[in-house]
């Protein structure tokens, strides 16, 4: 691997790039910031109550939206302005995988620089939406729990507030919760510290909850068609393990040994699946580059994509079961936990599937593996291509070239 001075000149080359994309971007809302920006406006009146909660047509709570107060009257501050927070978060949350990284291996070769190269996290640096503030703080409330072997009572009461207010944000980051109750379990440390940890975090989201009559708002408790999704956990877990395979050959390794039987799963998924593969054109993974090079030929080579995506999300399923099973770190199996978690929440909490809800899966995965990464062939290249191809689609996305 070439020198931390070198890696970290080509980040900051990516940020930069990236920079001049949302820099350059078309004027005006994309996506899910049409309803961010009338909440913004929003909050200028509101005095957060019930009424306030069940008229705003957002899925997600008032985390993001209460931080951009403290900077605007709620009418001032624009969708273009508020994009550069997310860039800000961005830059934080990697400074903070690079601090957790150096405290458990100070001779790490892979730093926080290395998620840069997870491409929708950093499309998602240029959206005025409020996914990495909450990974940031979900983040930050997961290194108060692993900085130490044992947790101390202020350090839990932090930890807790930083999970409430990332629940505020996105919902689904309570099931961060699994890693206390673990631990709480496990009897392996003091067990107040995560009691308190655990009643801190409910307490700050739970007014909210209370208001809505559950973790979703009642609009979208009302609009979701069903309570489970298969296509949902699939592409959760699917597109999660491609991004996984390009990175680490341990990975690769797992799903050429398991492939025989591995091909069950992929049938029955497929079969399952039938009736669903002609709406999947919009969900197939890549599907926007598939569409661009073989636009003639799409559904064919959409749903051969879509069956890799099959085959190494039940790779992944069993990789995550294999490797749990085989550690013995308490604190790391805790974190294999909440990762098996979110890669399941999309079945649940959403009835519009987005790439971005792998978010927070995909970098504990990187996190929990990067011994298994670090031996890579052309890692630094791998890495460099996946940190343009971020880049890319943000730029096509927003028709900033």
């Amino acid at each position: 691997m070439h020198s931390r001075a070198i890696v970290w000149g080509a980040a900051l080359a990516g940020l930069l790039a990236l920079a001049w994309v949302i820099a350059h971007r078309l004027p005006g809302p994309t996506w899910d910031e049409h309803f961010n920006g009338r909440y913004v406006r929003a909050i200028e009146w509101s005095t957060f109550g019930p009424r306030f909660h069940n008229e705003q047509r957002v899925s997600a709570g008032p985390g993001y939206f209460l931080f951009l107060r403290l900077f605007t009257d709620g009418r001032s501050l624009t969708i273009e302005q508020c994009r550069w927070f997310s860039l800000g978060f961005l830059l934080a949350l990697l400074l903070l995988l690079d601090r957790w990284i150096a405290r458990e291996d100070p001779r790490a070769k892979i730093g926080g620089w290395f998620f840069l190269g997870v491409p929708m996290l950093t499309a998602m640096a240029g959206y005025a939406m409020g996914d990495l503030m909450g990974l940031f703080l979900f983040v930050g409330a997961l290194y108060q729990c692993v900085r130490a072997p044992t947790i101390s009572l202020p350090r839990a009461v932090v930890a807790g507030l930083l999970f409430g207010v990332a629940a505020l944000t996105r919902q689904v980051y309570l099931a961060g919760l699994l890693f206390p109750l673990w631990r709480w379990a496990r009897h392996d440390s003091p067990r107040t510290p995560w009691v308190a940890l655990g009643l801190v975090a409910l307490l700050v989201p739970l007014p909210l909850f209370l208001a809505w009559k559950g973790v979703l708002p009642p609009f979208l408790s009302a609009w979701r068609p069903r309570l489970f999704s298969l296509p949902f956990l699939t592409l959760s877990f699917g597109e999660t393990s491609l991004l996984l395979a390009f990175f680490c050959p341990a990975f690769v390794a797992f799903l050429r040994r398991r492939a025989a039987w591995l091909a069950v799963p992929t049938a029955l998924g497929w079969a399952t699946l039938d009736g669903w593969l002609p709406y999947s054109a919009k969900y197939v993974p890549l599907g926007w580059v598939v569409r661009a090079i073989f636009p003639g030929s799409f559904i064919p080579i959409g749903n051969a994509v879509l069956a890799l995506t099959i085959f190494g999300g039940a790779g992944l399923l069993f990789f995550l079961v294999e490797s749990f099973l085989r550690e013995r770190d308490s604190a790391r199996r805790g974190l294999l936990l909440v990762t098996a978690a979110l890669l399941v929440a999309p079945a649940f909490h959403t009835v519009i599937y987005s790439v971005r809800y792998v978010l927070a899966p995909s970098v504990l995965l990187l996190l929990l593996f990067r011994k298994e990464i670090e031996p890579a062939k052309f890692l630094f290249a791998r890495w460099s291509a996946a940190v343009l191809a971020g880049v890319a689609v943000l730029a096509w996305q927003t028709r900033a070239l």
